[in-house]
């Protein structure tokens, strides 16, 4: 079984949870009911990797803050 790392969601990626909030919110969406995918968008940005997504139209508008790409 391979061993995966656990990446933590601190204060520092709450707060920016935060900005991609506002983000969300520019583009005229809401995001309480994208919370969990907020966090995931986050930790992505925090730790400087790519979201790889299906459903790449859920983050739409997040473009400026983190790379995301379709799989």
């Amino acid at each position: 079984m391979d061993r995966c790392d656990v990446l933590p969601f601190d204060l520092g990626a709450a707060e920016f949870c935060g900005t991609l909030a506002t983000l969300v919110r520019q583009h005229e969406r809401s995001p309480r009911g994208r919370r969990l995918d907020l966090m995931i968008a986050t930790t992505a940005a925090r730790f400087d990797l790519p979201l790889l997504t299906r459903y790449v139209d859920d983050f739409a508008g997040l473009e400026s803050a983190l790379p995301i790409a379709g799989i």
